[in-house]
């Protein structure tokens, strides 16, 4: 069997975006969880309303946070 399992490796994280909706951050481990990225921008002009919040509710809990522009090769990446 050589498929990975999220159970092999020691430190994990997730991304979150306004796709998610309202996140209970206060409900996620810190312990089991060490990282969460957080889209911020997509495209040429969108911003995703959530990012401050989910910033700065994940870094309340303690996560190591990051952010990441979701790119699409039909339009210019360009804020």
């Amino acid at each position: 069997n050589n498929i990975a399992s999220a159970q092999e490796y020691p430190v994990k994280g997730f991304d979150v975006s306004h796709h998610q909706g309202d996140i209970q951050w206060q409900s996620i481990s810190p312990q089991e969880f060490k990282f969460v990225y957080l889209k911020a921008t997509e495209g040429g002009d969108f911003k995703d309303r959530k990012f401050q919040d989910n910033w700065l509710k994940a870094r309340e809990q303690g996560f190591l946070v990051g952010a990441y522009h979701f790119y699409r090769l039909c339009r210019d990446g360009q804020i």
